[in-house]
């Protein structure tokens, strides 16, 4: 069946199929949102457990810092229509997360093992949510290149609307306007019409 498109405004009427969604990529954004209201929670209660785990030095004010961040992105993970913007913005956090630790293992010689361990973590995690912001922005620009179909030019008939009146009451035959439904062809002169 023909769509009807609407005839009443003059502007060009334009509609784009909806993009494949990656229900992957925004299940992994939802799951690294908790992830980053966990973190940030267990930074503001324990902001010197969490230093220590990493090989620093009790750095209260520093790491709930850190957890404010971890809780403002997290929470903007879970609300907002388009998380990459927000996975983009823990990759930052990663990386000064990273580079944070790093500077105190070069502090605390003794602690590299510890550190090493928060390193691999934090290298780990800055992986994931590289993948997922990028499968986003796919997602992203998928969409933008999408060539719009236009329906403009679309009267939802097959035939212009002076042929087709009276078709649909002469019950599929020809009509007085000379335009046989059945073949869609015009009627021959000398053929015989129905008129109402």
């Amino acid at each position: 069946m023909n769509t009807i498109a609407s005839t009443t405004t003059p502007t060009r009427q334009a509609w784009r199929d909806a993009p494949p969604r990656d229900a992957r990529a925004h299940g992994l954004a939802r799951a690294l949102g908790w992830v980053s209201i966990g973190l940030g929670v267990l930074e503001l209660v324990r902001p010197r457990e969490v230093a220590r785990s990493a090989g620093m030095v009790a750095a209260d004010p520093l790491v709930r810092g850190y957890g404010v961040r971890e809780l403002a992105t997290g929470a903007a993970l879970l609300a907002s229509a388009r998380a990459e913007p927000w996975l983009w913005a823990r990759v930052a956090g990663d990386v000064v997360d990273i580079a944070t630790v790093s500077a105190g293992l070069l502090n605390r010689p003794q602690a590299v093992r510890r550190g090493a361990g928060a390193l691999l973590t934090l290298v780990a995690v800055t992986a994931v949510d590289i993948a997922c912001a990028a499968a986003l922005r796919r997602e992203r620009r998928l969409q933008q290149d999408r060539q719009p179909i236009d329906f403009a030019q679309r009267s939802g008939f097959p035939r212009p609307a002076q042929q087709m009146r009276g078709v649909a009451v002469n019950n599929g035959r020809v009509a007085a306007n000379g335009f046989d439904a059945a073949t869609g062809r015009a009627q021959q002169p000398g053929a015989v019409g129905v008129a109402h």
